[in-house]
């Protein structure tokens, strides 16, 4: 999808940013989510995993998906800078909640990938490195997972593109990420599959 953003982009002038294209790629990646969502639940309903109900876990633990999501990122952290921020839990860790796991673990990875990049990226030279904080917080209504680093942060003058299909705040230009990215696919060498598009 990038690719073909980018392509779009360069042909029409037109890219992600463009309200329609953005509200396209919305309303594609939601029935895409949703869709497969019914698809996998269907086919697990079949045969369901013990304790688990189609794909959606009645004890669904956030605090085991943190430690997981964060174990691959650290394998590619360790491959791409040598070295990794420690990932440290806080808050409510004994907290469950009926959930599809695999839909937290996706956010989880990706956002730990940002954070420990720009963590990386800011201090990898130094002897300390901060570690990256995940806390995890419930209410009466809902369920709160809060990453937080000493990456940098986002320039405010960035802060309106943050929700844009493609926006990065890795400094390797969107075509250049591609490129890695086909690289990274077909086993190539000296890639950094910790920057990307999520």
């Amino acid at each position: 999808m990038a690719k073909g953003v980018m392509e779009l982009k360069s042909e029409s002038g037109r890219g992600a940013n463009d309200l329609k294209i953005h509200d396209f790629l919305d309303r594609f990646y939601r029935s895409r989510i949703g869709i497969r969502t019914l698809i996998s639940h269907q086919a697990d309903m079949r045969y369901s995993r013990k304790g688990y109900v189609g794909i959606i876990n009645p004890v669904c633990k956030p605090e085991v998906i943190v430690r997981d999501a964060a174990q691959a990122v650290h394998s590619i952290a360790y491959r791409t800078y040598g070295d990794c921020p420690e990932v440290q839990l806080h808050g409510k860790t004994s907290l469950q909640f009926p959930y599809i796991e695999g839909h937290i673990f996706f956010c989880l990875f990706e956002l730990l990938k940002n954070s420990i990049r720009a963590t990386m990226e800011t201090h990898g030279n130094n002897v300390h490195i901060p570690p990256v904080k995940v806390v995890i917080a419930d209410g009466n209504e809902d369920v709160t997972l809060k990453i937080s680093d000493e990456g940098g942060g986002i320039p405010r003058s960035e802060m309106e593109n943050v929700w844009t299909y493609l926006f990065t705040t890795a400094e390797i230009p969107p075509e250049k990420l591609m490129e890695i990215e086909e690289k990274s696919r077909h086993g190539g060498v000296g890639c950094d599959p910790i920057a990307g598009f999520g």
